[in-house]
Parts: C-alpha cells; structure tokens; sequence
C-alpha cells in the first residue's frame, strides 16, 4: 500500500465513521421528537392495541446499553461467547416486538403519518440489516476458522 492509498484509506474510514456517529445523533433526536410530540395517550387514542410509544423509549435506552456490551465484548481479546449470544438474543427480541408493533397491530395504519412510527420504522429496518450483516460476519468468521483447522 502507498503512502496515497493509506491516507485516502484514512480519510474514508474516519468520513464514514463522522457520518455514522451523525446518523446515530440524527436518529436519537428524531426519537426523543417524537416522543414529545406525541403521548403515548394519544398514540393509544388513536389506535388502541399500539405500544409503539413504549417500544421506541425503551430501544432508546435499553440499545444503547446491549450495543455497548456486545461492541465491548468483540473489542476483548478473549469476548464471553455467552453474553454475546445473550445480546443476540436480546436484539431478535427487540426486532420481533418492533416488527409486530408495526405489522401485527390492525389499526397502526391510521398513524403512519406519526414521527414515532417512522422512527419505530427506521430502528427496526437498521436492526435487521445490522443483526443479520452481524450474524452473518460471525457465521463467516466461524467457518473460516473451522476450515483452517
């Protein structure tokens, strides 16, 4: 590698990593938006069966939590396998109710226009595309490990 090739290698990991921390700001705020914007009363006013208030504060705090533990764990030279499988199992929990608040509730169609919903939206859809890039890295990692033995 080039001296060239190093520095623009640099410059696009730090670029994409500014974009990525604004992506994750952007998102919290829009987040914390929303929900002061809109009760969860009036959310249940509208359409009765939804939890999508509750959903977004506690992937608010509760993602911020798992994320921290697992990005811990894969930094370690020696990463607890059970807790990172606990966290998994964690994030597809997470998914799963997120996916049912916006699919499985019938009168969710009626607040589509509401911000939390497109937050709900947009933390649900970064879930699967992260969890399933995560687990399908990991599965590569696994493999390519048993070949070399």
């Amino acid at each position: 590698m080039t001296k060239g090739e190093g520095c623009c290698f640099t410059c696009t990991i730090i670029i994409f990593g500014v974009a990525l921390l604004g992506a994750v700001i952007a998102n919290i705020v829009f987040s914390i938006l929303g929900l002061v914007d809109t009760s969860h009363k009036e959310l249940q006013e509208q359409c009765p069966g939804t939890n999508l208030w509750v959903y977004l504060l506690v992937i608010l705090i509760l993602n911020y939590a798992n994320h921290t533990q697992n990005i811990t764990q894969m930094t370690e030279n020696n990463p607890n396998l059970c807790t990172l499988i606990c966290g998994l199992m964690i994030q597809i929990g997470f998914i799963a109710w997120g996916s049912y608040e916006l699919w499985g509730v019938d009168c969710v169609d009626q607040i589509k226009s509401n911000l939390i919903y497109t937050m709900v939206f947009i933390n649900v859809f970064v879930s699967y595309v992260v969890t399933g890039g995560g687990v399908l890295v990991s599965l590569f990692i696994l493999c390519s490990g048993f070949s070399k033995n």
